[in-house]
């Protein structure tokens, strides 16, 4: 059954922001490290988001200590933002995006195990085209370089960090049907920033240029709350699988955005990359009939 809209619509916008944070965290990581950068951004976070909480829901707080799932959520964004951006400094930032997108196959599996959704045709199909769509933009059709042992590192971390960012879509898909959106982004702020926080002051990693400065304002605003909250929107009706199935879509934005601000490379064959994952975006949301409520198909 078709999703209504607006959720879908949101699923998208989110996708297209987050493709924003590929050039923006290349560049910001020129001259400073992914601790330091990970903790101003949700340093930025924590700042922005803190007076509605004390407006709202400062008499809330059992919320968090209530729910479990939601530590779970919060330790899953900072692993998968923390070994992102150290795969980041050692691989392109298109190849980061496209591997990113392992959890198109990572969260159907999770989901299926945790969620009990299924897959139909359409979405297997889906799958297909959307890897195949990946991979066409990061490799060009050229394989001559996957023997390169340069980027093996920053590649393995990537794939690990979008381990970990499909056990965050599994979850936020279940706690979205029980808690308001706020809580879902309050418990990533507050958990991100506090280990993020830690981790620079141990490590030493508190000191950030001016451009790294402005970089996390701009990632903290455009690349996390806004995105943030039309992604837990979304999942209120769209299933885990689906926002995962169209993800590189955010791959798409990063290429387009890479090769306009960081002189990246986009042929041919990745325009035909991006245009089946476009493809992957229209089984996801096909016409099936009326919307009858609930995520799952």
């Amino acid at each position: 059954m078709k999703y209504p809209q607006r959720h879908f619509w949101a699923l998208v916008l989110s996708l297209v922001l987050w493709g924003f944070s590929f050039p923006a965290l290349k560049i910001a990581l020129r001259s400073n490290s992914p601790v330091t950068i990970i903790a101003y951004r949700y340093g930025f976070v924590f700042l922005i988001v803190l007076p509605y909480f004390l407006w709202r829901h400062r008499k809330d707080m059992s919320v968090l200590i209530r729910n479990k799932a939601l530590f779970v959520l919060g330790v899953s964004n900072w692993a998968g933002s923390i070994l992102q951006f150290a795969g980041l400094q050692m691989t392109s930032s298109i190849k980061s995006a496209v591997l990113t997108q392992t959890t198109v196959v990572a969260v159907p599996l999770l989901a299926l195990f945790l969620l009990g959704e299924r897959l139909d045709w359409a979405k297997v199909i889906a799958i297909v085209l959307s890897l195949a769509g990946a991979v066409m933009l990061s490799t060009n059709l050229d394989f001559s370089r996957l023997g390169d042992a340069s980027s093996f590192a920053g590649d393995g971390l990537t794939v690990v960090a979008a381990v970990f960012w499909a056990i965050f879509i599994v979850y936020t898909r279940k706690l979205t049907q029980r808690l308001d959106v706020f809580w879902l982004i309050w418990a990533n702020t507050i958990i991100t920033f506090l280990l993020s926080l830690v981790t620079a002051v141990a490590t030493d990693q508190l000191a950030i240029d001016r451009t790294g400065l402005g970089l996390s304002l701009f990632l903290a605003m455009f690349c996390t709350i806004i995105p943030l909250a039309l992604y837990n929107y979304s999942l209120k009706v769209v299933d885990a699988t689906s926002s995962a199935i169209i993800g590189p879509l955010e791959t798409v934005s990063a290429v387009f955005l890479s090769v306009l601000f960081l002189g990246e490379r986009f042929s041919s064959v990745g325009i035909a990359g991006s245009l089946l994952v476009v493809a992957s975006v229209y089984l996801v949301d096909r016409p099936r009939g009326p919307y009858q409520g609930g995520g799952q198909r």
